[in-house]
């Protein structure tokens, strides 16, 4: 009986509920609907076919693709027929080795688990790290070698197009594809370098040729640019450039002594600490050890020292401050100089009358002129007293503080200065000018940036990016852990190793030099800023050629060079057995540490520029590097 049917026989009971007025009516148009909602032989399938019947062949067709497909791989494990020495599955091995920042080298202890970073630690022989140190900034260096948003491939505009023809048809293209067709970007770009394009440079001796790079105090790769230099491509530009540069701290002391000096401070000898926007005790400097030093004089709790931070932003040195005055970061020269007329800097001379516009008493906070207070303090704790100025703030902010530092003893004391060390560039705005220049110019014929990313850091009033889609050069070339904004412009792209997976060397703030060897093999066959160069100079050490390189990228080929400039430099007999071995164990090298300098400071100089300061007027933007 039909739904339609059994709704004109059924009696209506009492109290019987309908569910429309359709219902209640049960005209002709509501039987139509009734009927196709309900249709006779809606529970089987056309042509006879039943559900379970077309299950059945569903399930044979699933069952015959899958033998058609590959079969299972197949894997065999195999045990070591000759363990490497010291190495015992599941117990944990260190090896000392050096991680680099703001171009400085960290001594590090890492940690590996059969064959994997897992750890790191400060080496407690490096002087970066005194005690074994650490900070959240190196324990996330892990997490970079394991980041799955690395580059994975290298790139050229020939696997580029070769990938998109093949998305277009349902493949896969690029460097890792499996077809008849693959690209090997780096067989193509050896191919680059011995054809036309390639002997083109070099007979014009490195003319056109530009190279980004960020600072860098690894002796190794600052001798590869000079062969570069020396040799081959002696027309060739190399450029500095990372947006967290030094040119504000070495530009101060060119200002106050006549010449870029560092300044070492001593943050355990000083009583009385007085910070102008400088965040020592987490981003800046080096803040590892100063952070230690802090720290154990403030376990003391005989004798305390006093920290006062004037800043801009809320900072982890602010967070630990006795004293947080929260202060615009464009009216802290303002404080440098009211503080530096209290103290009586430059007692009866051009800077003297320079600081006198500036007085303390527009700095005032719960009724006290706090500027006042500060002075106070600095005079009673004499030598050991401390003034450090932020790296965002201008060059004349860090003039001052030096002034203050001298004016109450504390070189020698908490404070010393030594000559930068080599590599640490104090003009890196000034070099990405140069560049935009020859890029207006239209003289830059080859281009290649090594770990750099102007396209995002580089000043906005460059325009960067855009001048570089506009006036391309003929050849760009990107070396990155990532491939970032800069990467996404140039028409070559390679990975670059990280510093647990390449071997190299660096030096430390203080000028001890350390070494760098892997953790582990490069993991998407990324390649260091010294391979690049030795192979782009084509250069050649010990067993390794630089033809070697794009047939694999296992870290021989950094090792060697390494290892022969350090062979050569030291000259030592015994260097196979004992000095290599040695310096590999312990990390560091003896001997590299820089000597204090004495300088004396020119008041004039910064009189001069105390007297052209202007305070900035309207909306204030403050750009800090990322803690993360």
């Amino acid at each position: 009986m039909s739904p339609t049917e059994m709704n004109q026989t059924q009696p209506q009971a009492p109290g019987t509920y309908w569910r429309s007025l359709g219902q209640l009516e049960n005209s002709e148009e509501f039987q139509q609907i009734l009927a196709r909602e309900f249709p006779e032989g809606i529970t089987e399938a056309p042509d006879e076919v039943s559900r379970r019947g077309f299950l059945g062949e569903v399930a044979a067709s699933v069952a015959l693709a899958g033998m058609a497909s590959c079969r299972k791989p197949e894997t065999k494990t195999l045990p070591f027929t000759k363990r490497p020495e010291g190495f015992k599955p599941g117990i944990a091995q260190h090896y000392a080795t050096t991680l680099t920042r703001n171009g400085y080298g960290i001594g590090v202890l890492a940690k590996s688990n059969d064959g994997r970073p897992t750890k790191l630690d400060g080496n407690p022989d490096h002087p970066s790290c005194p005690g074994g140190g650490s900070d959240m900034r190196l324990q996330a260096e892990l997490l970079q070698l394991y980041d799955p948003g690395r580059s994975r491939e290298a790139r050229n505009p020939h696997s580029a197009a070769h990938a998109h023809e093949a998305d277009a048809h349902g493949g896969h293209g690029g460097h890792g594809a499996h077809d008849d067709h693959e690209v090997d970007v780096w067989q193509e770009f050896y191919d680059w370098l011995e054809g036309d394009d390639g002997a083109d440079l070099l007979n014009k001796q490195g003319q056109g040729l530009h190279i980004v790079m960020p600072p860098s105090t690894s002796p190794t790769l600052l001798a590869a640019v000079g062969r570069m230099k020396a040799g081959s491509f002696p027309k060739a530009q190399f450029h500095t450039w990372t947006a967290l540069n030094q040119d504000q701290a070495l530009q101060g002391a060119q200002l106050a002594f006549g010449k870029p000096m560092a300044a070492h401070y001593d943050y355990g000898k000083a009583d009385v600490i007085v910070s102008l926007d400088c965040d020592f005790l987490a981003t800046e400097g080096d803040n590892i050890k100063s952070a230690s030093q802090w720290g154990k004089r403030r376990a003391q709790a005989q004798d305390l020292n006093r920290l006062y931070m004037v800043e801009s932003i809320f900072s982890t040195t602010g967070t630990a401050a006795d004293h947080r005055f929260r202060t615009k970061s464009g009216d802290i020269a303002g404080v440098a100089f009211a503080l530096a007329k209290q103290l009586g800097v430059g007692g009866g001379s051009d800077l003297q009358a320079a600081l006198g516009a500036h007085d303390a008493s527009a700095f005032v906070k719960n009724g006290k002129n706090w500027v006042e207070e500060i002075a106070k303090d600095l005079q009673a704790a004499g030598k050991k007293g401390l003034v450090v100025a932020g790296a965002t703030q201008p060059p004349v902010v860090h003039a001052i503080a030096h002034a203050i530092n001298a004016e109450l003893g504390c070189v020698g004391e908490t404070v010393t200065m030594t000559q930068v060390v080599d590599g640490i560039a104090s003009d890196c705005a000034a070099q990405l000018r140069a560049l935009t220049a020859a890029l207006e110019a239209g003289t830059c014929e080859a281009l290649i940036f090594l770990g750099a990313n102007p396209v995002l850091d580089a000043p906005a009033d460059l325009g960067f990016g855009k001048l570089l889609q506009e006036k391309k050069p003929k050849t760009t070339i990107h070396v990155g852990l990532y491939e970032d904004e800069t990467a996404q412009l140039c028409d070559w792209h390679f990975p670059m190793a990280h510093d647990l997976e390449a071997w190299g060397d660096a030096r430390a703030m203080d000028g001890t030099y350390s070494m760098q060897q892997p953790l582990v093999a490069p993991l998407f066959g990324g390649v260091s800023a010294l391979e690049f160069l030795a192979f782009f100079n084509q250069d050649n050490a010990g067993d390794a050629t630089w033809e070697d390189l794009p047939l694999g990228r296992d870290t021989t080929f950094g090792y060697e060079l390494v290892k022969q400039h350090w062979q050569e430099q030291t000259g030592a007999v015994d260097f196979a057995t004992n000095w290599w071995p040695k310096a590999l164990h312990e990390g560091v090298v003896a001997g590299g540490a820089l000597a204090a300098e004495s300088a004396a400071v020119n008041g004039g100089a910064i009189a001069a520029a105390v007297g052209s300061w202007q305070k900035p007027t309207g909306m204030e933007v403050v750009l800090r590097g990322c803690p993360q």
